[in-house]
C-alpha cells in the first residue's frame, strides 16, 4: 500500500492498531496522520534524549549545544523529514487557537465577561 493510495480513513485505522500511535495521538494537537507519520520516521524515538533534540533534528527549533554553564544556540538545520515538519507547521496554529480559546473560557468566563462565540471576544480572527 503506498502513501499515495492510503486514505485517511484507512491511516485513522492503522493509527488506532498501533501501540505508539495510539500513545502519540493521546497528546493535544497529534492526530493519526501526525502520530503514524512519526512512528513511520522515527520508529519508538530512542535515537533522541529530550523532545528538543527531536525538535532540533526535525528543524523546527535551533540546534542546543551546551558546555558547563552555557548554553549556545545553533542553527536551525531542517535536516528532519520535510513532510513530518509540514505537519507540525501546519498543525501549530490550530493547537494555539484552542489553547487560546480554552485560557479564553477559563479565565474570562469567571469574571463574568462571557461572549456567544470566540470571535465576539477576538475580532482579529
Amino acid at each position: 500500500m503506498s502513501v499515495s493510495n492510503t486514505s485517511p480513513r484507512e491511516i485513522e485505522v492503522l493509527a488506532h492498531g498501533s501501540e505508539s500511535c495510539r500513545q502519540l495521538m493521546s497528546v493535544p494537537g497529534i492526530g493519526p496522520i501526525i502520530a503514524s507519520a512519526m512512528v513511520a520516521t522515527i520508529g519508538d524515538g530512542s535515537a533522541f534524549r529530550r523532545g528538543r533534540d527531536f525538535g532540533a533534528w526535525l528543524g523546527l527549533v535551533p540546534q542546543q549545544i551546551s558546555a558547563r554553564d552555557r548554553t549556545i544556540l545553533g542553527r536551525i538545520s531542517k535536516r528532519g523529514n520535510s513532510y513530518l515538519r509540514m505537519l507540525f507547521v501546519q498543525a501549530a496554529p490550530i493547537v494555539l487557537l484552542r489553547a487560546l480559546a480554552s485560557y479564553d473560557v477559563l479565565h474570562l468566563g469567571n469574571c463574568g465577561v462571557v461572549s456567544g462565540s470566540v470571535n465576539d471576544q477576538h475580532p482579529f480572527w
